[in-house]
């Protein structure tokens, strides 16, 4: 007994004086605050009219005082300065005072007038010395600050106590009342009979409400009497519930009548309380009733009477319209409710199935319908209606929600449950719009679609619960569309959204996970949904047309993206892993396609999206996985046809864009910066799928090949169409075959019948590369030249690996007069150009081979007979060059300044200047080089008693043809050649030779051919100065 005792003490003092507490404290802090902010702003006040006036006072006291003031400090006279005050009242007579006393004895004219321009100047200055003064007294002078502050009016703490005395004190004795009555029953329990006890409380409750109506008749003791009034209520609504539900005070044996007498009380309780049309009374009455019942023993009877007093409260609120109180009603509803549903759970020893349950249900659903019915009952016009019928919706659905759910002891029913109750809100909310309450519809149809939605996990768990989900969501749509109603659309896209992200962490991750066999069934419910939210997408800007928010808008572009990637999800379960990619490009295509014919820029974007998804798997799995169908590669199949695709779309964009500003009327246009990037896109993705795919399927001595025609291929047609992007695509797979050629090509040891693999492929590069370079357009003149340049290094490596090593300087020698011939033919300077480099690779092969092939050849050995092959054939170009008429260094130097540019950015402007030389002056080149490599070759070849002797012949000789042409600087090599002969002979050949023959050999052979071209000089003395 004592336990429910206390219960009773702590519920009462939760409930009622608690909040009444809290109630008149908030009051109390409000009217503190406003006092003190008037205080304080009249202390201001006060504070500022004080500093005026005494500022006022002060610059009268100064102007009144100032001019006989300052006369003694000016006129310095010591025994007068206390008898000059005295004479404030005349200021104007302060001119003839100022004389001093030594010159009254001159009355001449002259001499006052010299004291006034004197006096003047000295009674201005004394007001500006006083202002100094006084402006600094008063910065330094605190004394208003604290007059103002001893002004302020003190604390009134008599109005304080009479708060507490008349208005806290008397609540909290009502309270202590009731729990004394409380304790007092208890006590009364163990000596008076049941009906005793019953008469007891009745007394009391009596005793309470005659002191009440009493006291109110009084205005002094209103607010007492009217506390005393609820608090005798209270205990006549517990003491009529006692006699029936408490076995102790159980004196009513029918629960009709017991009923009955409770309704009544609880009928004249409110009838009572309504007479003095106090919100707090009543309200006071109302806590105290539900605090009552609370305390007491709770049963099936304690509920069905928590909803009497719910409902009598609901009528109060309807008529009085003190919809304050609803709120802390419905909260003490359901939380009683829920305290009981607690009590039980304890004394069966937890969450167990209890026989109360079919009555806990029905009470509960009682409660709901007793403040729905409230909720239509108040009106909804301003706000803060407005958010007080909000609040006690969301508490009533709140609170009768989840204490179903803590005493729910059958999960089957859940779904029954919830489906009901949010059919039952749609009702109602439709029963709102045809009342006109807005709030009321957006309540209602949110709470009931989103208890809709969460039910049908409940039922179809496992199942295609999805299905039904969309079909909610269309269904809401369709009535927001046909009822012009932007709320339920929102809840329609709302639940859309959440079905998206269902499918996404329900259905997909799970297969990125791990792989799993094509499922029909989940493609056709995700194609599905792909039409769906493409349909919704299409034809909600239509259907709604000036109506729709930017929000629907943007969600409908929103949701063609989600129907693209619910389709290509549909693809990539329904199909076997190698299809996928292929699909997706097709469905890409087709995204765009149909973007483009229904001008939807969203559309096309997500075609877009698709074809990089696309493009992504096909380079991440079907590249790396050739399962065969028919005998057929998966992947050639699909990579190939994919590759073609992206072509395809290439051009279809250009079609777009071509097509916008004539055929489409209105349409938006594309700009031409971002259409080129698109087609682009497109191509070199196509290229690369390509590329890689040559690579796995090609044997390896082919790839390079196989590159170098696709390349020459997309340059065809890139120039065909005009199309940029194809032709560098194209000049790109040239460069990496060409790149390749080094890495694989010429490393390969496989046979094509009886030559070599690497000769047909290299060969067929190398005319690749001459015939894309020649039939390159003029605007490219730099990858022009690049393109020669890799036929030529083609060709020249070719050579490296097929010929013999001692033929290789020969072959390459024979290379420099193909192209200088074919340069020559066809103007091209770049052909030039590289003659000119072959010629000094030729060079330093002989330099670093042919020099030390010493093997047995025809009639030689190997080194005679291929250095003197090259230097014939450089001797040839020699011929041809000096028989070719030179054009003008300048004229030589335009013509070759677009292909030189990129060799000058390559290898450095010094490399550019010694191919302009060279190219105007190849009798240079084709002197020297093949005449050094001959004079090396004697060097080899000679004994070394004769070799002074053949060097000078070879000098001789080069003298007579230098003289013949005219070249200076072949004079000069053989000159410089019979200089080293001169040496020779001095440092090697007078000390060395053994042999006498050939000493004298060299000293008389070489001394003629001195003299004969001394000679020689002095009989053209005049034509060498012609040449110098």
């Amino acid at each position: 007994m004592s336990e429910w005792i206390f219960d009773a003490g702590i519920l009462v003092f939760l409930i009622v004086v608690a909040p009444l507490w809290a109630l008149a404290r908030t009051r109390k802090l409000k009217r503190e605050s406003a006092t003190k902010d008037e205080v304080a702003y009249l202390t201001r006040r006060i504070y500022e009219l004080e500093q005026s006036v005494q500022e006022l006072r002060t610059t009268v006291e100064a102007f009144s005082a100032g001019g006989p003031a300052a006369q003694p400090a000016r006129t310095a006279a010591g025994p007068t300065p206390s008898l000059k005050p005295a004479a404030p009242p005349t200021p104007a007579t302060a001119p003839t005072i100022a004389a001093p006393p030594a010159k009254p004895a001159q009355p001449v004219a002259p001499a006052p007038a010299p004291p006034p321009v004197i006096v003047q100047p000295e009674t201005r200055r004394e007001p500006a010395v006083i202002a100094r003064e006084q402006i600094v007294a008063q910065t330094v002078r605190p004394a208003p600050k604290s007059e103002a502050v001893e002004a302020a009016p003190r604390r009134n703490w008599a109005d304080l106590e009479e708060k507490v005395g008349a208005n806290w004190l008397n609540k909290v004795g009502v309270a202590v009342l009731v729990i004394g009555g409380a304790f007092l029953a208890n006590y009364a329990m163990e000596t008076l009979s049941k009906e005793g006890k019953a008469a007891l409380l009745y007394v009391l409750a009596a005793g309470m409400i005659a002191l009440g109506v009493v006291g109110e008749r009084k205005e002094k003791y209103r607010i007492l009497s009217r506390a005393v009034l609820g608090g005798g209520w209270a205990l006549a609504y517990f003491t009529t519930y006692a006699v029936h539900h408490i076995e102790e005070l159980r004196v009513v044996k029918s629960p009709v009548a017991g009923f009955a007498l409770l309704f009544v009380v609880a009928a004249a309780m409110v009838a009572h309380s309504l007479r003095y049309d106090s919100q707090v009374v009543t309200g006071f009455a109302y806590m105290l009733a539900f605090a009552s019942v609370a305390v007491s023993r709770i049963t099936v009877g304690t509920m069905v009477a928590s909803a009497v007093l719910a409902a009598s409260l609901v009528v109060v609120l309807a008529r009085r319209r003190w919809y304050e109180l609803e709120i802390p009603a419905i909260v003490a509803t359901y939380g009683v409710h829920w305290y009981w549903i607690w009590q039980i759970f304890e004394e069966i020893g937890g969450h167990k199935k209890f026989a109360e349950f079919p009555a806990s249900a029905a009470l509960l659903t009682v409660y709901w319908a007793i403040f729905t019915v409230s909720h239509f009952l108040r009106d909804d016009k301003e706000t803060e209606q407005r958010i007080s019928l909000t609040a006690a919706f969301l508490l009533n659905a709140v609170g009768y929600l989840a204490v179903m759910r803590y005493q729910s002891l059958y999960p089957e029913w859940r779904f029954w449950f919830l489906l009901g109750v949010g059919i039952v809100h749609l009702g109602l909310a439709a029963f709102s719009w045809r009342l006109e309450r807005r709030l009321g519809f957006l309540l209602m149809s949110t709470l009931g679609a989103a208890l809709v939605v969460v039910a049908i996990p409940y039922r179809y768990a496992g199942a295609r619960l999805e299905l039904i989900w969309l079909v909610e969501a269309q269904a809401l749509l369709v009535v927001g569309w046909r009822m012009a109603d932007v709320h339920l659309r929102r809840l329609g896209w709302i639940a859309l959204g959440v079905l998206g992200t269902y499918v996404m962490f329900q259905d997909l991750s799970p297969r990125l996970a791990v792989w799993a066999p094509p499922d029909w069934q989940t493609g056709w419910l995700l194609l599905t949904l792909a039409a769906a939210y493409y349909l919704n997408a299409r034809y909600t800007p239509r259907l709604l047309g000036e109506n729709a928010t930017e929000t629907e808008l943007a969600a409908a572009k929103i949701w063609y993206g989600a129907g693209t990637g619910f389709l290509m999800a549909a693809v990539w379960f329904a199909l076997p892993f190698m299809w996928v990619a292929l699909v997706w490009t097709v469905l890409a295509l087709l995204t765009s396609e149909v973007g483009r014919r229904l001008d939807e820029n969203a559309l096309r974007v997500c075609g877009h999206g698709a074809a990089l998804l696309a493009a992504v798997r096909l380079l991440v799995i079907n590249l790396q996985y050739a399962p065969a169908i028919y005998g057929v590669s998966l992947r050639v199949l699909t990579v190939a046809l994919a590759a073609g695709l992206f072509y395809l779309g290439s051009r279809r964009i250009a079609a777009e864009f071509e097509a916008k500003p004539a055929e489409v009327e209105g349409a938006q246009p594309i700009p031409r910066d971002r259409e080129a990037a698109l087609r682009a896109a497109y191509t070199w993705t196509g290229t690369t799928l390509a590329a890689l795919l040559l690579w796995n399927e090609v044997t390896n001595a082919a790839v390079g090949l196989a590159w170098a025609l696709v390349g020459l291929a997309l340059l065809e047609v890139g120039r065909t169409v005009a199309d940029r992007p194809l032709v560098a695509q194209g000049h790109t797979l040239l460069a990496l075959s060409f790149a390749r050629i080094f890495f694989a090509d010429l490393n390969t040891e496989r046979m094509v019948g009886p030559i070599s693999a690497r000769l047909v492929t290299v060969t067929l590069l190398a005319a690749i590369y001459y015939y894309a370079g020649l039939t390159a357009e003029e605007r490219t003149p730099r990858m022009k030249a690049a393109l020669l340049w890799f036929g030529t290094a083609a060709l020249v490596a070719l050579l490296r690996f097929e010929l013999a090593t001692e033929w290789v300087a020969v072959g390459w020698a024979a290379t420099t007069v193909a192209l200088y011939f074919v340069g020559r033919k066809m103007a091209l300077g770049t052909l030039r150009s590289q003659a000119y480099v072959v010629t000094l690779l030729a060079a330093m092969r002989c330099a670093f081979d042919n020099f030390y092939q010493t093997g047995a050849m025809w009639f030689s050995n190997a080194r005679t007979v291929t250095v003197v092959l090259a230097a014939a054939m450089l001797y040839a170009l020699l011929g041809v060059a000096l028989f070719e008429k030179r054009k003008v260094v300048e004229e030589k130097r335009a013509e070759h300044a677009a292909p030189l540019q990129g060799i000058i950015r390559r290898l450095g402007a010094w490399i550019g200047r010694g191919f302009e030389w060279m190219d105007a002056n190849p009798q240079q080149l084709y002197f020297f080089v093949p005449t050094i490599l001959v004079t090396v070759l004697l060097s080899l070849e000679a004994t070394r008693s004769y070799l002074t002797a053949v060097w000078g012949l070879e000098a001789l000789v080069v003298f007579l043809v230098a003289l013949k042409l005219g070249e200076r600087t072949f004079r000069w090599f053989s000159l410089g050649l019979f200089v080293l002969c001169v040496g020779r002979i001095v440092g090697v050949d007078i000390w060395d030779i053994e042999s006498k023959l050939g000493r004298i050999v060299s000293l008389m052979g070489l001394g003629a051919a001195l003299l004969l071209v001394s000679f020689l000089y002095a009989r053209n003395r005049e034509l060498f100065r012609k040449y110098l």
